[in-house]
């Protein structure tokens, strides 16, 4: 092989890997809006066992979630680091991890500047796929979603990811609406609700 075509390459295995991508509010952790009270930040059953699978098989771990309260400011980004701070103390505790964690602070007339600078990653919208995606060398279409929300399974459909799973929770009636209209115009799109995380298939 010729030395150009060797610079070419990519480091190997980069853009291969494949990544759990969840939501963080109503998948991790319980969904409590606005939260900023560390001591009602808990894991939801069964959120390690299945991290703990995906790290045995090879999976990035990525969280991408919508935290709005950030840019109405409800709370601060103090808040917002204090709680993933807990979430990771107790996965750690449990031997887990996550690879990624990036939110999208954006809202409608918010007036803080990295929320502007970056509406794009609130989903539905892409943006924070596309950065795991560059950031971690993913693959989508070896990918899984888990979310409790339209707004979680549908950009990542977008972006290739075919193994979609929707959390069951109180709003799900809304959701399943919401995910019926959207296949009508996309018929490959297919989920599954799932009540317990031992229910998703790698």
């Amino acid at each position: 092989m010729s030395s150009s075509l060797k610079n070419d390459k990519y480091i190997e295995g980069f853009g291969d890997q494949p990544c759990l991508f969840l939501d963080r509010d109503g998948v991790i952790v319980p969904d409590i809006p606005y939260n900023t009270d560390l001591t009602k930040v808990s894991l939801k059953p069964g959120i390690v066992e299945i991290l703990e699978k995906a790290h045995a098989l090879g999976y990035w771990v990525a969280v991408v979630s919508n935290q709005s309260g950030l840019g109405r400011g409800f709370f601060s980004w103090t808040d917002y680091r204090r709680v993933h701070q807990k979430i990771c103390a107790l996965l750690a505790e449990r031997g887990q991890w996550l690879d990624l964690a990036l939110c999208a602070p954006f809202y409608e007339g918010t007036e803080f500047t990295p929320a502007k600078e970056r509406p794009h990653y609130r989903k539905p919208d892409v943006g924070m796929f596309a950065h795991a995606q560059s950031e971690l060398g993913v693959n989508f279409s070896n990918s899984i979603i888990i979310g409790d929300s339209a707004t979680d399974l549908i950009p990542a459909f977008r972006c290739g990811v075919r193994k979609a799973y929707l959390v069951e929770s109180k709003k799900m009636d809304g959701e399943l609406r919401v995910l019926a209209e959207f296949q009508k115009t996309n018929m490959e799109f297919q989920f599954q609700v799932i009540s317990h995380f031992s229910e998703v298939v790698f």
